[in-house]
């Protein structure tokens, strides 16, 4: 079984934040675009995905590398992102 771990994924253009599990093993790019999918379904399409989403986090205010695993990202359970 993939270990995940639970995030607060924050949209703007749905204005409410949404928690999520995301495995530890895929790509933060990867895991950007399974989140901005589900947030435009959560969200009646508030949230459009048309391109690659960003992940910002939060507590360290910076963008986190689309190219490296979310276990190599360094977030953790609760941590808060924010889908751009």
């Amino acid at each position: 079984m993939d270990k995940k771990i639970l995030v607060h994924v924050y949209s703007p253009a749905a204005t409410t934040t949404y928690d999520m599990w995301l495995p530890l093993n895929i790509s933060v790019q990867a895991a950007a675009t399974m989140i901005g999918k589900a947030v435009n379904t959560l969200s009646n399409g508030l949230y459009a995905c048309d391109d690659v989403p960003a992940l910002y986090d939060r507590s360290r205010q910076s963008f986190l590398n689309s190219t490296v695993s979310v276990y190599e990202s360094g977030i953790g359970n609760s941590s808060t992102l924010i889908l751009v």
